[in-house]
């Protein structure tokens, strides 16, 4: 482009000489040549200088605008800055307002969160808070089930018709279970004496709340149209095979066999076919369709079935027990149920259920 210019320029310059009458031809070419390499020297001379301005005019430029950018930062840092600060502080503020955004601030920050006192995170008799809902979680032994669904339960409500009582049945030992790993009930109806001891030894029952209601015998039975001929225990050699309760699962079983071996006829029963029952339903079912030619239940299961069942002789009785768990907080409705069945209203019902009273 220089280049270019240069040669323009010359051009001129020589049509410039030859309108002014310029010596001769030699002269007037020396003239151009002289010229031309005279502009095209001052040429470049001119865009150098002009390049040297323009560079130091845009580093002028560079400085100035450096300067200002520099000039501006600090204000620009301090404004966000500024803001930030402003921000801060209004979350502060704003957290100091609200003890919710601070509650959850700090437990972000791994603090163990705020429980008020008597709080203990854990079930127990201390910092159970009372409730009044008008509920009754009540967990029974099994072979409570049919007194306590027909009689009992709806007599209560009867009574205390705020009061929503819900049963739950199973075997004495999966209940001890149950409450050892957290289940929510508020009361413990057991039969046997080691599952309510090992209970109130682990501090699950309340102390003082445990209440020994009734007793209940050992039956030997015999379905009611059994032709055996048996009329006392010590006819067991007369019958095939037997059914009782499965000691894993059933209290009754567990009585049955150590009453057996104190009686000297666990060998005996042994050597028979044994039918072992998980539920008093299904003991009572193996001697009421004659699956079993004879059998031991407890007195008062018998006695309810009555028509289908014969009893042959009654010993060894248990204690049935009732007692608060510690787990509760619905002490005060429990206090009121255990109050209501050892009244002498139930108490004489038991005994026309077949149970007998503790000596006392």
């Amino acid at each position: 482009m220089k280049r270019v210019l240069v040669y323009i320029l010359a051009s001129v310059m020589v049509f410039s000489i030859a309108g002014c009458g310029s010596s001769s031809d030699e002269t007037a070419s020396a003239g151009t040549e002289i010229s031309a390499e005279a502009a095209e020297s001052q040429m470049e001379e001119s865009l150098q200088t002009g390049s040297v301005e323009a560079s130091a005019e845009m580093e002028g430029e560079q400085a100035e605008a450096g300067e200002a950018a520099e000039g501006e930062a600090p204000e620009g840092e301090a404004a966000e800055d500024g803001e930030a600060e402003g921000e801060s502080q209004t979350s502060a503020e704003s957290g100091e307002e609200s003890g919710e955004t601070v509650e959850v601030v700090e437990s972000q920050t791994g603090e163990e969160p705020y429980q008020e006192e008597g709080e203990t995170g854990e079930s127990g008799e201390e910092g159970t808070e009372p409730v009044n809902d008008g509920k009754l979680v009540v967990a029974a032994s099994s072979t409570l089930r049919t007194i306590m669904d027909e009689q009992f339960i709806p007599q209560f409500n009867e009574k205390y018709p705020d009061i929503a009582v819900e049963m739950v049945y199973d075997s004495s030992e999966n209940l001890q279970n149950q409450i050892e790993s957290g289940a929510a009930y508020d009361l413990i109806f057991l039969g046997g004496k080691k599952y309510m001891a090992a209970l109130q030894e682990e501090g699950m029952v309340i102390e003082g709340s445990v209440h020994a209601l009734m007793t209940n015998e050992l039956a030997f039975v015999v379905p009611r149209d059994s032709r055996l001929g048996i009329i006392t225990v010590a006819d067991l050699e007369k019958a095939g095979s037997v059914a009782i309760g499965d000691p894993i699962y059933l209290p009754v079983g567990e009585y049955t066999i150590d009453t057996l071996k104190e009686q000297e006829l666990w060998e005996g029963v042994k050597e028979k076919e044994v039918y072992l029952a998980t539920s008093v339903e299904e003991l009572l079912g193996m001697l009421i369709d004659g699956t079993a030619d004879c059998g031991f239940v407890y007195q008062n299961d018998a006695v309810l079935e009555a028509e289908k069942i014969h009893i042959v002789e009654g010993f060894a009785p248990t204690t049935y027990r009732l007692g608060i768990l510690t787990s509760t907080g619905r002490q005060e409705t429990a206090t009121e149920f255990i109050d209501f069945m050892s009244s002498d209203e139930v108490l004489a019902q038991l005994v026309a259920n077949g149970f007998t009273l503790p000596e006392s």
